[in-house]
């Protein structure tokens, strides 16, 4: 299965069904996420962002060949070379990586994605976590964005408490 569609400035790809079954109104849902990420860091989008709705297999080798892992994970990030009008870049999201994690933690897949992807959006416009003082920054304008989108906060457990 493989759709593709575009929604104002995203470029949606769903290659496993598991997505759209799981979620409802899943690029809605990303158009969301999108839109209050860069309302709250007051930034224009400069162009479209791809979203990649894929599975472990092509995870694993996106991630073996771009970063040297030879193991699925979540999402990854694919910046853009930046010029006027050009896309912002890539984010790819693998299924069952996402549904098992969004299990372990008890909470909907809706949920997870709209963190992972805001956490993806955030490397396409220059944010990192390889240090403390990065990672708390990033760490920071997720848990705003998310709680802006109604959700809980994904750095804080039930009783308010930093995990």
């Amino acid at each position: 299965m493989k759709i593709s569609k575009n929604i104002d400035q995203i470029e949606l790809t769903i290659e496993v069904a598991g997505w759209s079954d799981e979620i409802v109104d899943l690029a809605n849902l990303l158009e969301q996420c999108l839109t209050q990420t860069l309302r709250t860091i007051d930034k224009p989008l400069p162009g479209t962002v791809s979203v990649l709705l894929s599975h472990d297999e092509r995870m694993r080798g996106l991630n073996r060949t771009f970063r040297k892992i030879d193991r699925p994970t979540n999402v990854l990030s694919f910046p853009s070379p930046k010029f006027p009008g050009g896309p912002l870049g890539d984010v790819a999201l693998g299924f069952e990586t996402c549904s098992q994690q969004a299990r372990d933690r008890d909470i909907s897949l809706a949920t997870h994605l709209c963190h992972l992807f805001v956490h993806g959006v955030l490397h396409l416009l220059g944010y990192e976590h390889s240090e403390a003082s990065s990672a708390a920054q990033m760490e920071q304008l997720e848990s705003t964005i998310l709680t802006a989108l109604g959700q809980n906060d994904p750095w804080k457990d039930e009783d308010g408490n930093e995990c």
